[in-house]
């Protein structure tokens, strides 16, 4: 059994099962040791040949980050302490895409249903690797951890637990930045479209048909006339 988002229990399909199954040994080390110069970087830590001035400039780096958990907000003032963009650091959706989205055959895009929008226990799970990977520098120097999953079982829980509220207030909002980060991850990825077969129109050409429709009723006269103007005399 496993613990949807709401709270509720659901078995595992077996296409679910088949794809855990495949994956569960080594993807949650995997995502850590891929993030783990990659949180270095979007973060700024200095590695190599440290200084106590760099050290303290690291500590006081990872305090920042870590305290209320503000490596995944959007913005920070760490003069004023202000933070704002709850979950929308630009870190965030990145290491999504290079996590699961690396390429057409990346797990991402080959089951689409599980990732479309991006899930809220993913979130949870990447917010816990960048935690598990901040840790690394509490000391000022970089010391590399195994992650395993038993040490982090409480921050993910928590992780989750701050999406879940986010997201109830309001779900809608949420839902679209979770597809936002799936369609543009699916794209970086070379993934086609999925308009692409189906015919359907694009986002932006749908808009424009419906704006074309402000202001008429399609009954008027001058409608009828402009389309009978459109037709063939009889001979």
């Amino acid at each position: 059994m496993v613990m949807r988002e709401d709270g509720q229990r659901y078995a595992l399909s077996d296409r679910m099962t088949t794809i855990i199954k495949a994956r569960k040994s080594n993807a949650r080390g995997d995502v850590a040791d891929l993030a783990r110069p990659l949180t270095q970087k979007a973060y700024g830590f200095i590695l190599g040949g440290e200084t106590k001035g760099t050290e303290r400039k690291n500590i006081q780096r990872h305090q920042n980050l870590t305290d209320n958990s503000t490596f995944h907000y959007k913005m920070y003032d760490a003069a004023t302490g202000a933070h704002s963009g709850f979950a929308q650091h630009k870190y965030i959706s990145e290491l999504i895409q290079k996590s699961f989205f690396k390429n057409t055959r990346a797990l991402g895009v080959e089951y689409q249903r599980y990732f479309d929008p991006i899930p809220l226990v993913t979130i949870a799970f990447i917010f816990t690797v960048i935690s598990a990977n901040l840790d690394e520098w509490a000391s000022g120097k970089f010391i590399q951890a195994q992650f395993r999953e038993s040490d982090h079982k409480e921050t993910y829980q928590n992780h989750l637990k701050d999406l879940m509220e986010w997201e109830r207030s309001a779900p809608e909002v949420v839902r679209n930045i979770r597809k936002k980060w799936h369609d543009r991850a699916r794209r970086i990825a070379g993934a086609v479209p999925e308009n692409a077969t189906n015919g359907r129109v694009s986002v932006s050409a749908m808009n424009s048909a419906k704006l074309e429709l402000q202001g008429r009723t399609g009954l008027t006269d001058s409608e009828n006339e402009d389309e009978d103007e459109d037709e063939p005399d009889d001979q």
